[in-house]
């Protein structure tokens, strides 16, 4: 059979924590644990702003629990 590619799933702290230590690398030696990645992506201090919701999450009132609303508040 062919080859297989595999690839490496990142949870979005996982990916969060990788990116920034490639991109500091270049720089510096200093790098960040997943922990604090983890806490980053915990700061949802945009949770409850309105107008990242979809339409249905507007009228039933719950911006928070929009996955629009998350995705767009981690960009």
């Amino acid at each position: 059979g062919e080859p297989v590619d595999d690839y490496l799933i990142y949870s979005i702290e996982a990916l969060f924590a990788e990116l920034r230590n490639a991109a500091v690398r270049s720089v510096d030696d200093r790098s960040i644990p997943l922990v604090l990645a983890e806490m980053e992506f915990a700061k949802d201090f945009l949770s409850n702003t309105r107008g990242f919701e979809c339409e249905f999450h507007k009228i039933v009132d719950v911006p928070q629990y929009c996955s629009k609303s998350i995705v767009t508040r981690w960009g």
